[in-house]
């Protein structure tokens, strides 16, 4: 049974990371959900591999990577991986491996540290059904943001991509930039990247606010999961009580959830969804919503 008394506690935590997620690569073990942080991941060597793959409800295929570590006994290389870049929870490791679990997915995969350079990672204009505020990415120049990316098998990305009802996967047109590499400071692109349909929440009608808990050098105003939490409540007439409201969420049907984000957009306080990619997956979150209300669309740039 879910505890509601916990809900809010739990949503305030989002994205669950610290700045410690942004520091060293990892390999990680699903079935024991062993995390080995090693600094000589740095040494290392990412080949596009020519067979592209598709993934489950897919539009287009996705590019997939061998990664070599370079270690003289032994060689450990990872063959046939899907790059997706984690912004929000997803860089989490812990989060990572309670999906992968939930699912049923075991097997290794690779974590490594990388930039978005002229991008931020926001705030979305959303709730989401576990009551979060979550993050989406937007264009933003003179913003340089800390991420992950995950290095998955084609069953472990499968599951991973199955997760994000109010996102399209996109495929980057950029490279992307890896941070404490010997061996390559970018790979080809191809890596695949999840941007929330609803857009970037915006207290001021004109600029998003960036994710606090997620490093970044930028000029935006950055915010927590509590902080926004209480802009939205106030925004939604709710900020008597914001705990009591964000812990009725998962309860509410979703199309009063729904409706509780339609009032933001309403409202002038979602920038559009845009960047540089091509659709890989589409948004599920569409076919929830009406015709009156239908679920807004990723501008490609």
């Amino acid at each position: 049974m879910t505890n509601i008394a916990s809900i809010y506690q739990q949503a305030s935590t989002y994205p669950h990371v610290t700045s410690d997620a942004f520091v060293a690569s990892s390999i990680i073990e699903i079935a024991d959900g062993e995390v080995l942080h090693d600094p000589n991941l740095a040494r290392m060597v990412i080949e596009r591999e020519g067979t592209p793959l598709s993934l489950p409800d897919s539009c287009s295929d996705v590019p997939t990577y061998k990664v070599a570590l370079n270690r003289a006994d032994p060689q450990k290389v990872f063959e046939r991986r899907v790059a997706i870049i984690g912004i929000g929870s997803n860089c989490s490791p812990d989060v990572l491996i309670k999906k992968f679990q939930s699912a049923g997915v075991g097997g290794e995969f690779l974590i490594l540290q990388a930039t978005l350079h002229e991008s931020a990672v926001v705030h979305g204009a959303f709730i989401g059904g576990k009551a979060t505020v979550p993050a989406t990415v937007m264009p933003y120049k003179e913003t340089h943001t800390d991420v992950t990316v995950g290095f998955y098998t084609p069953e472990q990305a499968a599951a991973l991509t199955g997760t994000e009802p109010n996102y399209e996967l996109l495929q980057m047109k950029n490279s992307l930039a890896v941070r404490g590499s010997d061996a390559v400071s970018a790979f080809d692109p191809g890596a695949l990247l999840y941007v929330s349909v609803w857009g970037a929440l915006t207290l001021d009608k004109t600029l998003p606010i960036a994710l606090q808990d997620i490093p970044s050098r930028t000029q935006l105003q950055k915010m927590n999961s509590p902080q926004i939490m209480q802009e939205v409540a106030e925004l939604l007439g709710r900020s008597g009580n914001v705990e009591e409201f964000f812990n009725s969420i998962p309860t509410l049907p979703v199309a009063e959830r729904l409706e509780h984000i339609f009032n933001i957009r309403n409202m002038g306080r979602a920038l559009p969804a845009e960047f540089a990619g091509t659709c890989v997956k589409k948004s599920s979150i569409a076919e929830l919503c009406s015709p009156e209300n239908p679920a807004p669309h990723i501008r490609y740039l």
